[in-house]
């Protein structure tokens, strides 16, 4: 079992000068103020709450429009909750907030402050960093479960309308492949990037910033087994599944903002979060999760995500759902109880439960109220769910 940590899109800033923050993380915070400083705010959870995780993961926009001193300032942040979560290491990726693309303050080279950064950013082993800036990828391995990130922001400064989008390139695909051929990368992994691999859907913001080339880095993953892509960048929660060989694409993790003030069309359903994530491999391979994730809700802290968000307090991933397979199963297990049993009941004698995604628990819950079949399903509006025969079909 692989514990994770995870943020992303801190978007740390200096107090805006008679403008509006863009960010419940500023640079002149004390430490102090756990209900209205994002970071404050989580590291008086991690404490009070006993957090501990194998590994930390950012997935970049660190700072906010390329603020030097934001940039600094959550970079040493990130190292803090890195010792304070017992994390063995902090993996992080780029964002384009981190880069200055347009070449503010720097008329060379967009990355040169990022590369200054100490520790080194993003990773520290000196072999890791040199590849990640010159192949725009690292790679590791923890508990038989590759890690690998790519830099989805690297060609960002170098056209005219690269800051516009991700983008991967086949010489970077290459290189991945090289390095599964040599040995670096398995069969088994997670993948962390900023931008979107995938359309984003679902929300009425433009989506024209995805990663170019997306398409074909979820093909080689997905030809290659089980894969777990965690991303930042749309500040909007959820978790899918990527078509892929014999549909089985791999998982896609879309972290929602950490501290960023949101957009008003996300806001008014979501809200910024942190997570962590337990994974394991299966005896076939497969990799599977739960997750925890709290809302940051400005005032009061860190809370558990509400049940209607789209990536709620309780949750997982890996096992795809089938309703032909799985109705049946709950059927069985009411029959046998003669009674009605609550989700966390039928969740331990049904264990794939635990690892629907949000939306297919959402689908099946539908199939069974909207339908005159064998079972009922009340949702109390706080997400407990209470299954039962319906005594109308017997």
């Amino acid at each position: 079992m692989l514990k994770l940590a995870m943020l992303t899109d801190l978007h740390c800033q200096q107090p805006a000068d008679g403008e509006e923050d863009k960010s419940y993380f500023l640079t002149n915070r004390t430490g102090s103020e756990i209900t209205v400083d994002a970071m404050a705010a989580l590291e008086h959870l991690i404490s009070d709450k006993r957090l501990t995780a194998d590994l930390l993961f950012c997935g970049g926009d660190i700072g906010n429009r390329w603020d030097p001193q934001g940039i600094s300032t959550a970079w040493s942040a990130l190292h803090k909750i890195r010792e304070l979560i017992e994390a063995k290491d902090l993996y992080a990726t780029t964002g384009n907030h981190d880069l200055d693309s347009r070449y503010i303050k720097n008329q060379i080279d967009p990355r040169l402050f990022l590369q200054s950064l100490k520790p080194r950013y993003p990773v520290e082993e000196e072999e890791d960093f040199l590849r990640y800036w010159a192949q725009h990828y690292y790679a590791k391995e923890h508990d038989g479960i590759s890690i690998c990130a790519i830099n989805s922001c690297a060609h960002h400064g170098m056209g005219e309308k690269e800051h516009h989008h991700g983008r991967i390139d086949s010489f970077t695909l290459d290189q991945l492949r090289q390095a599964k051929s040599d040995g670096i990368i398995g069969d088994t992994g997670i993948l962390l990037c900023h931008h979107h691999p995938i359309a984003h859907s679902g929300i009425k913001v433009p989506d024209y910033d995805k990663m170019e080339m997306g398409d074909k880095l979820l093909e080689l993953l997905s030809g290659w087994g089980s894969w777990l892509v965690i991303h930042g960048h749309k500040h909007h929660p959820r978790i899918t599944y990527a078509p892929g060989v014999d549909g089985q694409g791999p998982t896609i993790f879309s972290m929602g903002s950490f501290s960023a003030t949101l957009w008003p069309e996300i806001a008014a359903k979501e809200a910024n979060q942190f997570y962590i994530l337990e994974i394991e491999k299966t005896g076939y391979g497969e990799l599977r999760g739960e997750f925890s994730a709290w809302d940051f809700i400005y005032g009061e802290g860190w809370v558990p995500s509400l049940h209607h968000r789209s990536i709620p307090h309780k949750g997982g991933f890996g096992h795809r759902l089938n309703l032909g397979d799985i109705i049946p199963k709950i059927q069985t297990k009411l029959i046998e109880a003669n009674t009605h049993l609550s989700w966390d009941e039928i969740e331990k004698q049904i264990p794939e439960l635990r690892h629907l995604i949000p939306q297919d628990r959402k689908t099946l819950l539908k199939a069974i109220t909207e339908s005159s079949g064998p079972l009922t399903a009340e949702n109390s509006g706080t997400g407990d769910v209470q299954f039962a025969i319906n005594r109308g079909t017997e």
